[in-house]
């Protein structure tokens, strides 16, 4: 769901700082690129939470850092002239039609060939499989499946990524949680037996023993307004024990009815050099600073 908040942001300046490096490093346009997506949403989303955090200051600057080089800038502006077309972009950010991940790749990379694994249960709102379908259909160089609920899906279940091609898999749930939780059962909650499962022997087998591949490997995982940020960072951090690579990055805090909270994102990754190198946190906090007079614009 696009809630027009600084989440969204995080999430897609991650993804696309991310996927860049691991196109640079080793993907090749004619080799495609493996990409599952749990929780899809539809090609294009109406904004509906309007609760900015910085949201409307960031889209309003990005003319600004995209005539400076800025990727993530770049891309999303050409994400909405390729998306409106000869109609008018509405000025106000919020108003916009927001893309998802799928759909931000494809324009971050026009020649590079993706096979994806797109999951949308419509629980949200009716048709967004059927949008989700239509245009993974109308790609050109992006091929793969759209399935309902990614618990019971074909591309999941007993379904293991490739050893042949740079994987990334995106997880952005609402908000990740223990078992225990009052929420674990929940739509839009990632309990961590969930997140055992998906990775496990019975579906993706990303924490398995015997991980031969040499290309990257990259889980990209969201917790949305976490009051208590340590707790699914536990979660993530006891999943992915060992041998791997993990960098947490965090927006906030922020406000939720009266009590600090924080947007995370986990890049979780294997043979990625630049996961290795590069401090996350500080790039985001740079490239998303706001003045504080447009942070509610």
């Amino acid at each position: 769901m696009a809630v027009g908040n600084i989440g969204n942001m995080l999430q897609h300046y991650v993804a696309l700082t991310v996927a860049k490096h691991v196109a640079d490093e080793c993907a090749h346009p004619n080799a495609p690129v493996e990409y599952i997506d749990c929780y899809s949403m539809a090609p294009w989303e109406t904004i509906t939470g309007k609760q900015p955090q910085g949201f409307v200051g960031l889209v309003r600057g990005f003319e600004n850092k995209s005539s400076r080089g800025d990727f993530v800038s770049s891309v999303f502006l050409n994400a909405w002239n390729s998306h409106y077309g000869e109609d008018v972009i509405p000025t106000h950010p919020n108003d916009r039609e927001y893309p998802n991940t799928a759909v931000l790749l494809t324009v971050a990379f026009p020649h590079q060939r993706w096979n994806m694994r797109l999951h949308e249960n419509d629980l949200t709102e009716a048709g967004k499989q059927a949008k989700l379908k239509q245009w993974l259909h109308d790609q050109k160089l992006a091929t793969g499946e759209v399935n309902g609920d990614w618990q019971m899906s074909r591309q999941i279940v007993k379904a293991p990524v490739s050893h042949d091609s740079p994987v990334i898999v995106m997880l952005d749930p609402f908000r990740i949680v223990p078992d225990g939780s009052e929420n674990a059962n929940k739509p839009g909650y990632l309990k961590s037996g969930l997140l055992r499962m998906l990775m496990g022997e019975h579906a993706l087998k990303i924490c398995c023993d015997k991980i031969v591949s040499e290309k990257p490997l990259v889980v990209l995982l969201l917790s949305y307004s976490d009051v208590n940020p340590l707790i699914p960072d536990r979660i993530v951090r006891n999943q992915f024990s060992s041998g791997w690579h993990i960098q947490n990055v965090r927006s906030g805090p922020w406000k939720l009815r009266g009590i600090d909270s924080y947007h995370q994102c986990w890049v979780v990754s294997r043979n990625l050099k630049f996961s290795e190198s590069m401090d996350l946190q500080s790039a985001w906090d740079s490239w998303s600073q706001v003045k504080a007079e447009e942070a509610n614009g």
